[in-house]
């Protein structure tokens, strides 16, 4: 996830968010980059939930992503 996926990560989250979604799970396992934007966005969507007292839950993650 870099620059360019980013917007479109965080903009289907806001869009399950607005639909009453409280919890996310987040498969990772065909992620093998995340930049410091794409890391940034899913701090902001987990925030976002859990100030609303949801949760995002992240599995499947492999390689690099798994170091960060």
């Amino acid at each position: 996830m870099d620059a360019e996926s980013t917007p479109a990560f965080e903009s289907h989250c806001e869009s399950c968010i607005a639909e009453g979604f409280t919890r996310l799970i987040l498969d990772l396992s065909n992620l093998t980059y995340v930049s410091s934007m794409g890391l940034g966005a899913i701090v902001r969507v987990a925030k976002q939930l859990r100030d609303g007292g949801g949760e995002v839950r992240v599995c499947c993650v492999t390689g690099l992503v798994r170091q960060l």
